[in-house]
């Protein structure tokens, strides 16, 4: 048996041991398990555990059975509750497989109760800490291309090379500061000399 195999195995094992009687105090049965997943469902929240197959992540997640469009995780349930544990987890042994579930285990009795008992105020401002968190990841890699591009801009400016300023502006443009958006004016009119100059030599 390959060693992914057996920590698959255990990932099931660890599941039904750890997790299943934290969630069955809660109302909560098992629905199916397989090598990557455990899913158990109350009438009101369907939680999910999962093991990567590549990366040997273990996340858990949840959602309410009347919004399944809406997903929160484990690093969500914490936060919402204050907790400033680390909620990224990984197993490459069996042991460790054990260790994480009884992490995230621990996490959800700890912050995660009312999400339990389906309280739609809990959920609610859990799906919004998730909403929060994805809009300040994606203005943190917004503003980094933003940087990106601003360096590559101003190193073709100073080299004069003004399509690639024209280029690299151009995809910054909710970001430009006065200075850059006359310099990518210049460049343009620039360029637009260039061609005229190239055209008129043809006559």
């Amino acid at each position: 048996m390959h060693d992914l195999d057996q920590l698959q195995l255990d990932f099931g094992e660890a599941a039904r041991t750890v997790l299943a009687p934290l969630l069955g105090r809660f109302g909560f049965t098992l629905l199916m398990v397989n090598p990557v997943v455990a899913r158990f469902q109350s009438p009101l929240v369907t939680i999910e555990l999962s093991f990567g197959l590549y990366d040997y992540g273990l996340d858990l997640r949840a959602t309410r059975t009347d919004r399944p469009n809406e997903t929160i995780d484990i690093g969500d349930i914490v936060e919402a509750g204050g907790g400033t544990e680390p909620t990224g987890f990984q197993a490459s042994t069996s042991e460790r497989v054990f260790e994480c579930v009884t992490l995230i285990a621990g996490l959800l009795d700890k912050y995660g109760s009312t999400l339990l008992l389906g309280d739609r105020d809990a959920f609610d401002g859990m799906v919004a800490i998730s909403r929060s968190c994805n809009q300040r990841y994606t203005s943190d890699l917004a503003r980094k291309s933003a940087r990106r591009a601003a360096e590559a801009a101003e190193a073709a400016w100073l080299a004069k090379r003004y399509k690639e300023v024209v280029k690299h502006y151009e995809a910054m443009m909710a970001h430009l500061s006065d200075g850059e958006r006359r310099r990518l004016e210049y460049a343009k009119k620039q360029l637009s000399r260039r061609w005229r100059l190239g055209w008129l030599k043809w006559f």
